[in-house]
């Protein structure tokens, strides 16, 4: 900013290109403010609006003070015997289910809130037995990645893999397409720093941990690798294709150019012939000429000798 000098009236300011876009910057702040202040002060009167209507539900007629009492804007003002009890339930088998027909968490949790109110355990009054779709993603989250070898199969702890036991699964992999199962889990279980060996291990019908061996018929992991190679194979064969597809390209422009070039340079053989049938056309006939003004020279040279 800067006052203008040498001025008779009030004082004047210029603003520059750069006090403009600071003034910009703070008028936009100071609005994103107010719409702040303004969400906040709604969310309070909707809270004391919500207190008070909880409270009136709630209280008999007999306990209501309208000359003593006023409401209040805190929380307090709220009965204990009204705050929602929220539920607990580990599920476990839900989430076993969700993961083996890929649901998701929330329509898992429409699903059995639904049945609950068909079976009337649920309803608009008693909303304790809800269940959340949170309630099904942590018991999704849970349930794979506490899965010990000891509490699944017991007879898998041997003195190979005696090691193993009591450890937390590292990742899970989906097998889908298949016949007797729509979805295998396939788990693969990290081993320690002093183990050397890594064993695979996968989820059969009756959710019992297996190992996986190459005397089996069924071996999930060769399957998912195979399915891993077939993909890759595409790919390259799609890249194939295209590189195909841009050679033949380039051959036919080179092949377009090239008979370009060719008419061009016959084009220009045919200019040039013509050219030169012309330039021998005038020649013929300047000789011409020149044998008629010889001739009659000569006649005129006869006659005078005459």
């Amino acid at each position: 900013m800067g006052f203008l000098l040498d001025q008779k009236g009030p004082k004047k300011m210029i603003i520059g290109d750069i006090d403009v876009k600071e003034t910009s910057k703070l008028i936009n702040k100071g609005s994103r403010m107010d719409k702040f202040m303004q969400r906040k002060e709604l969310e309070q009167s909707v809270q004391h609006a919500s207190n008070i209507n909880l409270s009136r539900k709630r209280k008999p007629e007999t306990d209501i003070k309208i000359d003593h009492e006023l409401p209040s804007t805190s929380y307090d003002s709220i009965n204990t015997d009204m705050q929602c009890t929220q539920n607990y339930v580990k599920l476990p088998t839900l989430a076993k289910v969700c993961d083996r027909y890929g649901l998701s968490d929330r329509s898992a949790a429409a699903v059995v809130t639904s049945v609950l109110h068909d079976l009337g355990i649920v309803s608009d009054v008693n909303t304790k037995n809800v269940i959340n779709r949170r309630a099904t993603r942590s018991d999704t989250e849970y349930v794979p990645s506490n899965i010990n070898l000891n509490t699944i199969n017991k007879n898998l702890a041997t003195q190979q893999n005696q090691e193993l036991v009591n450890t937390q699964m590292s990742s899970m992999f989906y097998r889908e397409n298949n016949e007797e199962l729509q979805k295998t889990v396939l788990l693969d279980v990290q081993n320690k720093e002093n183990i050397l060996k890594k064993e695979y291990y996968y989820i059969d019908e009756n959710f019992d941990l297996k190992p996986i061996d190459s005397q089996t018929d069924f071996n999930p992991l060769q399957e998912f690798a195979n399915k891993k190679q077939k993909k890759k194979e595409k790919k390259k064969k799609k890249k194939r294709k295209k590189k195909r597809k841009k050679k033949k390209k380039k051959k036919k422009k080179k092949k377009k150019k090239e008979e370009k070039e060719e008419e061009k340079e016959e084009d220009e053989k045919q200019e040039e012939d013509e050219e030169d049938e012309e330039e021998e056309k005038e020649e013929k006939e300047e000789e011409e000429e020149k044998e008629e003004e010889k001739e009659e020279e000569k006649e005129v040279e006869e006659e005078e000798e005459k």
